[in-house]
């Protein structure tokens, strides 16, 4: 309990002198207050209050972080007490989360692969800048992507801005990225598992990455789907701001259990509460042939995004050679030289002896057939006209075959 003339110290800010502000000689012992613990007390001896209802606290070294709280009840409420009345505190200081409670959701959660970037820690990892030999792993700056050839390594510089004053850890795993199979676990195919040595533990043989750091912890379940059930590895980072993460990858995204899927390598800064501080992210592909992979990935994404362009360009787009146009209800073809098709008509009897009617019919209408193709093949049109008149004569021969019942329905050749 605490007296409302000690509380109006926090808003007379023109006051000269302690002992105007009391008179007794006695001044308010923070120390009194068993319900607040000692960051609050702190966070309540530092800050100064004023009368503005919608006055926001900075926290400065409040849980380890940055933040910005606003305060839940007005501040004004505090200068309405009567002389001699009294507050209970905890009532306000019930209103600032917890930050253990309130940011540990995503334990129960499927990883994230959101990139997180705390201005204080400023959480970064990157790939060696001097990597000269590309036969273990090599980059593609246009897909923002890591090809890792299987069974080597790649280590990856992980700074911090400053050495925390908590222990923090590295958390690393290899997750799907595509949003439609985020939920599926990655564990290791049976077939890499059963070739590893038998003095290898069988709770590490199921992740896809293992770490050559000295101080390692692998953690996780092969079927573990939300984030703290998920197969990974934990490096501490022991109050230093900077530090070298070797992993091998030990099996591929052609495996049976990734199937194929896009996958990405996430690394998250945590504390000993199991709060994130930091994330970042890594497109990643586990491969065998990895210049080959990157430049087909490459080239399928480039021919993409011609392929749109041309379209956007040209969205009527008319295919070179053969150009058909339509006139007079007949279709008139040129070639590729531009120059007309002509038939050549040269007039020729033909008389034949067919075993049956039938034969004969089909044999005119297959006559018919080539004339008319030479018809729409033609660009002139006294030779179409000359074609015209033979189509005519053999459909009139045509309607002359009378066929009778028994060869109408049995075809006799």
């Amino acid at each position: 309990m605490v007296d409302s003339q000690d509380l109006n110290v926090a808003y007379e800010e023109e006051v000269n002198s302690d002992e105007e502000m009391f008179p007794d000689g006695s001044q308010p012992q923070y120390g009194e207050l068993k319900d607040l613990d000692s960051q609050t007390m702190q966070l309540f001896n530092s800050q100064t209050y004023a009368d503005d209802a919608n006055r926001i606290l900075k926290l400065e070294d409040f849980a380890g972080a940055s933040q910005e709280i606003e305060l839940a009840s007005s501040l004004k409420g505090f200068e309405n007490l009567a002389p001699g009345e009294s507050v209970e505190l905890d009532v306000y200081a019930s209103h600032i989360d917890s930050p253990t409670s309130t940011t540990l959701h995503h334990l129960k959660q499927f990883p994230s692969l959101e990139v997180m970037v705390q201005p204080w820690i400023n959480f970064r990892v990157n790939l060696p800048s001097d990597a000269s030999d590309k036969t273990s792993w090599m980059y593609s700056d246009k897909l923002q992507k890591l090809f890792v050839k299987m069974g080597n390594t790649c280590t990856f510089n992980v700074q911090l801005m400053a050495s925390p004053e908590v222990t923090t850890v590295v958390r690393a795993m290899v997750v799907c990225s595509s949003p439609e199979d985020q939920h599926h676990p990655v564990s290791r195919c049976d077939n890499h598992r059963c070739s590893d040595n038998q003095d290898i533990p069988d709770d590490i043989k199921m992740h896809v990455i293992r770490c050559k750091n000295e101080q390692v912890s692998y953690v996780g379940t092969k079927d573990g789907k939300v984030f703290e059930e998920r197969l990974a590895i934990l490096v501490p980072m022991e109050h230093t701001n900077r530090a070298g993460i070797t992993l091998e990858f030990v099996c591929q995204n052609s495996c049976r259990n990734i199937n194929r899927r896009a996958t990405a390598l996430v690394f998250t800064l945590e504390d000993q509460n199991g709060r994130i501080l930091g994330r970042q992210m890594f497109q990643i592909k586990i491969c065998t042939n990895i210049k080959r992979d990157k430049l087909n990935e490459e080239n399928a994404v480039k021919e993409e995004a011609t392929s749109r362009k041309r379209k956007a360009e040209r969205p009527y787009e008319v295919k070179k050679g053969k150009k058909l146009m339509r006139q007079s209800s007949l279709i008139q073809v040129k070639d590729e030289f531009g120059g007309p098709r002509r038939c050549e008509i040269d007039p020729v009897v033909v008389q034949v002896t067919l075993p049956n009617r039938r034969m004969a019919k089909r044999m005119l209408e297959n006559a018919i057939g080539q004339v008319s193709t030479a018809i729409v093949r033609s660009s002139v049109d006294s030779e179409r006209n000359q074609l015209m008149q033979y189509v005519h004569d053999i459909r009139r021969n045509k309607s002359s075959f009378g066929l009778p019942n028994s060869q109408s329905s049995v075809d006799s050749d």
